[in-house]
């Protein structure tokens, strides 16, 4: 059974490489607090879970850094590309849940423009740095509306958050 492949993509301190040194159950992802983003390129760990399932996970330097020069964006989505030539099995988006500016309401309208428009079919929303319960996260994101750019996303990844 070939391995099931995903990426980790959202804007720089969210939490990307520390999700996926708990989802790999490894320390393998460079990870920081500090000031300055750590992961420069892309970097990948192929693991086994208990079921014998293998995953080989993708962590994305910022992809949706609003001031990113649009040929070092299509350079790192190259490479991205070069990673996983099959495509993804799934894309998980980190957003670290605080209140949110325009600057991470753009991130999440750039999704499908990067990823095109089948990217829903395998988005699942990820929120680091909560200590919310599963409830009181819904409660959260029903308080900001239907209409809202966040949740219009999580209803076009059919729930997945």
């Amino acid at each position: 059974m070939p391995p099931l492949i995903f990426a980790l993509v959202g804007k720089t301190g969210h939490g990307k490489s520390m999700t996926a040194n708990s989802l790999s159950a490894s320390d393998h992802f460079l990870a920081d607090d500090g000031f300055e983003s750590v992961t420069r390129d892309i970097s990948s760990l192929l693991y086994t879970v208990e079921s014998g399932q293998q995953f080989l996970c993708l962590d994305m330097p910022d992809v949706c850094d609003t001031r990113l020069a649009l040929p070092e964006r299509d350079t790192r989505m190259s490479k991205l590309a070069l990673k996983a030539p099959y495509g993804l099995d799934a894309l998980a988006f980190i957003i670290r849940k605080v209140r949110m500016t325009e600057e991470e309401f753009t991130s999440i309208s750039q999704m499908e423009a990067l990823f095109g428009s089948d990217v829903w079919k395998h988005a699942i929303f990820v929120f680091t740095h909560c200590a919310a319960t599963s409830a009181k996260l819904e409660a959260d994101l029903a308080k900001l509306g239907e209409e809202h750019i966040l949740n219009k996303a999580i209803q076009k990844a059919n729930g997945r958050a």
